[in-house]
């Protein structure tokens, strides 16, 4: 179900705070998807299942980290990075939960699944593609240029362009 802009923020800035917080103790999720965000009957948002997740070490790279599932990790397509597709993207850390959040972040928006794609193929293809970039506007939701800056750069290809962690973002 579609949710106004400031409501779909608000329902997700406690997976963000969560999100952060494992980030600044060194672990990446990299399974952030609607499936794995609890909202409670109290109201509370809990985001679960870090089954899959990195733990970093002080010294990790783009280029090199430490998996706890070994070299590849299971990950769901509509919501993965090119990273997980293509380890030619770089490694896998926080900036890989950047980018499922903005993408989750926009399905809860617009009802639609921010990258389109029936096949592993196809959404790693509308991940990659620097030509067309999932965003906002792209699925009919109108935001403020500052919040679309924000969305361009948690969604980037590269991922040295997004936020490193979901404290940046």
């Amino acid at each position: 179900a579609r949710r106004p802009l400031s409501e779909a923020l608000a329902l997700l800035t406690p997976v963000a705070e969560s999100l952060a917080i494992a980030h600044a103790h060194g672990v990446a999720h990299l399974d952030v998807k609607p499936a794995n965000i609890f909202l409670a009957t109290d109201g509370s948002v809990k985001l679960l299942d870090f089954g899959i997740a990195k733990v970093l070490t002080s010294n990790d790279t783009l280029s090199r980290a430490l998996t706890l599932a070994g070299a590849l990790s299971a990950f769901t397509p509509s919501y993965a990075a090119p990273e997980q597709f293509n380890r030619r993207h770089g490694a896998t850390g926080p900036w890989t939960d950047v980018f499922a959040l903005a993408l989750v972040l926009i399905e809860v928006c617009s009802g639609e699944l921010a990258l389109a794609g029936d096949t592993p193929l196809q959404l790693y293809v509308a991940a990659a593609n620097e030509q067309y970039r999932p965003s906002l506007a792209a699925h009919g939701v109108r935001a403020s240029p500052p919040l679309d800056d924000v969305f361009k750069r948690a969604l980037a290809v590269d991922p040295r362009r997004r936020f490193s962690d979901a404290g940046g973002m």
